[in-house]
C-alpha cells in the first residue's frame, strides 16, 4: 500500500515538474519575444528620428580667384621711309622681365603680338578680351601697323578714328589704351570714344624713354599700384635714367574716371 502511494506521489511530482518547466519555457519565450519587440520598436524610433532630422553636409566654399589683368601688347616697326627701326622687341623683353619679378606676376597675362597688323588687333580683341591694349611703334596721323607682306614689307597707316572703331567693336570694352609712340596725344580724344582712359605721348619719344616708361609702368601695375601712381613711377625713372628727356607722358580720361583711383591688378 505504502509502495503504491509512494509511486503515485512520485508521478504527481514528475507531472508538477513537467508543468513548471512548461510554464517556465512559455514565460521565457514571452520574455524573449517582448525583448525582441522592444528592440524593434527602439530601432524603428531611431530610424524615424534620423529621417526627421535635416542632413547637414559640410562643404568648403573657396574664395573666387581674382581676375587676371589681360594685356594685348602690340609692337610694330615696319620698313618706313624716313623712320629708323625701333627697338620694340627689347622694350617687350624688359617688360616681361619686370613682370616675372613683380609681386603679383600671377595676376598679369600679357599677350605679345610682334610685327603687329590690324588683323592682330582684331584677333587679339576676340581671343584675349584684353583690359589693356598697348601699342608701341611709329605713329603720325594714326598708328603704323605692319602690312604683313614678306615680299613688299611696309606699313599700313590706320587713323585714330578707325582704331577707335575697332576697339569699340567688342563685347568686352577695353579699360585702358596705351599709345607708346610719337605724338599720339593728337589721337587721344578719338580713342577716348572707345576706352575710358588713354596714355599717350605729347611729342616725339625716343626708344630709351619708351622702354623705360613701359618697363616701369607695368612694374607698378603688377605691384597693384593705381594707374596714376604707376605713371608717376615711370616719369620719375625716366627723369633719373634720362635727365635730358622731356616729360611727354599724358594720361587722359573721360569724365568721372580718375586714373589715380583705378587699380588694374586687384589682389584677393
Amino acid at each position: 500500500m505504502r509502495t503504491a502511494l509512494k509511486n503515485e506521489q512520485s508521478s504527481a511530482d514528475r507531472a508538477e515538474e513537467v508543468r513548471r518547466r512548461k510554464v517556465k519555457a512559455e514565460d521565457d519565450a514571452r520574455s524573449k519575444a517582448d525583448a525582441k519587440r522592444r528592440d524593434l520598436e527602439k530601432n524603428h524610433a531611431r530610424d524615424i528620428a534620423r529621417l526627421s532630422r535635416p542632413t547637414v553636409h559640410h562643404v568648403i566654399v573657396r574664395e573666387p580667384e581674382p581676375e587676371r589683368l589681360r594685356v594685348l601688347y602690340l609692337t610694330a616697326s615696319p620698313a618706313t621711309d624716313g623712320a629708323a627701326p625701333l627697338r620694340v622687341d627689347a622694350e617687350v623683353n624688359n617688360v616681361l622681365k619686370v613682370l616675372r619679378g613683380a609681386k603679383y606676376r600671377d595676376l598679369v597675362d600679357l599677350q605679345h603680338r610682334p610685327a603687329a597688323t590690324v588683323e592682330d588687333l582684331v584677333n587679339g580683341l576676340n581671343d584675349h578680351r584684353p583690359h589693356v591694349v598697348h601699342f608701341s611703334g611709329h605713329a603720325g596721323g594714326g598708328l603704323l601697323f605692319d602690312n604683313a607682306s614678306l615680299i613688299h614689307a611696309g606699313e599700313q597707316l590706320v587713323g585714330y578714328k578707325a582704331v577707335a572703331r575697332l576697339l569699340s567693336a567688342t563685347d568686352h570694352p577695353v579699360t585702358l589704351v596705351v599709345l607708346n609712340a610719337c605724338e599720339t596725344l593728337e589721337g587721344a580724344e578719338e580713342i577716348l570714344d572707345a576706352a575710358p582712359m588713354v596714355i599717350a605721348m605729347s611729342d616725339t619719344v625716343g626708344d630709351a624713354s619708351a622702354a623705360v616708361f613701359a618697363t616701369q609702368f607695368y612694374g607698378g601695375i603688377a605691384a597693384a599700384q593705381p594707374i596714376g601712381a604707376a605713371v608717376d613711377q615711370a616719369r620719375a625713372m625716366i627723369a633719373i635714367a634720362l635727365p635730358d628727356e622731356p616729360d611727354l607722358i599724358t594720361v587722359c580720361a573721360v569724365k568721372d574716371v580718375d586714373p589715380d583711383e583705378v587699380r588694374l591688378v586687384k589682389p584677393a
